[in-house]
């Protein structure tokens, strides 16, 4: 399977062909990417992806739009297609990244909303990690940070306290708060964990000194990776919130 990219809602296809699409995200919306060990960005919001059959077969590139955005890839009969994804200002490639917004509101997300996972990337910028600070601050200035403890690869957070789904510059991170400070339809429960379809992704965690850390997913996965938070009802495990991985 071909790696999949996420694009913010409203964003235009500047050109389009049997192999590429150019895009362009709305406006204070930014890619951020790695590219061979190098922090890129475009600040306009450009980037094109390019499809190629190194197989026998054909793919092609393709978007499809959803309640919280849209998803781009390849797709076609290929039995070896290359995803590429480039910054359209330098034409560099792009190993991974994403799209973020750092004027959006550092919130917790709702139960029902759909916004995908957080990524590497982001948190080498400065100000991804200004506003994570910040919003630790606010959260933990009179409470200390609770204990995690990580049984069969789901993380566990102590009685108080719950893993709630936050939205940080449009990503999703998985962060353990006091009870006390969320609200009844918020996304949030006991457990937190990431899983695949197929294949294999693995939890990620940002540190911010003092203050504790925070989680996503990354890699790995040739199907769907996903960053959940569940909690237990009626004595089973139920799934509350499930944000997906994105590589590009």
């Amino acid at each position: 399977m071909c790696k999949k990219s996420w694009l913010p809602m409203g964003t235009r296809v500047l050109n389009e062909s049997d192999s590429e699409l150019t895009f362009e995200a709305p406006k204070d919306w930014i890619y951020v990417g790695i590219s061979n060990g190098d922090l890129i960005q475009a600040i306009d919001g450009k980037t094109k992806i390019s499809c190629t059959c190194i197989g026998t077969g054909s793919c092609n590139p393709f978007i499809a739009t959803g309640p919280s955005g849209s998803t781009s890839g390849c797709a076609g009969d290929c039995t070896k297609c290359t995803t590429t994804r480039t910054i359209s200002s330098t034409n560099r490639m792009i190993d991974e990244g994403g799209y973020l917004n750092l004027s959006l509101e550092t919130r917790f997300v709702d139960l029902g909303e759909t916004i995908p996972s957080a990524f590497n990337a982001m948190f080498s910028l400065e100000e991804v990690n200004s506003i994570l600070t910040d919003f630790l601050n606010q959260i933990y200035s009179d409470t200390p940070y609770p204990n995690v403890t990580e049984v069969d690869g789901n993380l566990y957070v102590e009685d108080g306290y719950s893993f709630a789904i936050v939205s940080l510059c449009g990503r999703a991170i998985s962060v353990a708060v006091p009870n006390e400070v969320l609200k009844v339809n918020n996304a949030s429960g006991s457990s937190s964990n990431c899983s695949c379809t197929k294949g294999v992704c693995k939890k990620e965690s940002q540190s911010v000194p003092l203050l504790g850390s925070v989680t996503y997913c990354v890699g790995g996965c040739s199907g769907t990776c996903t960053l959940t938070v569940s909690k237990i009802i009626s004595n089973q495990l139920t799934l509350i919130f499930a944000s997906e991985f994105f590589e590009y």
